[in-house]
């Protein structure tokens, strides 16, 4: 199942990017605790998705989602 386009944009910037979480929110255009709720959102659909997978990622996304 892919993520909604707002997740995967919140966390392209945010990962890919390098944007910080208001940079992040700048871009999209929404406040810093929408754009903190995408990369949530998109984190745990990732790790439901994904599984162990994901797992040695959790570290730097959960770094990116604390700034």
């Amino acid at each position: 199942r892919a993520l909604p386009l707002d997740q995967q944009m919140a966390i392209e910037l945010r990962l890919g990017e390098g944007l910080s979480l208001q940079e992040t929110a700048d871009a999209l255009d929404v406040s810093l605790a929408t754009a903190k709720r995408y990369l949530k959102s998109a984190t745990d659909q990732l790790r439901e998705s994904l599984g162990d997978v994901v797992s040695d990622l959790l570290p730097d996304i959960a770094a990116a989602y604390r700034g």
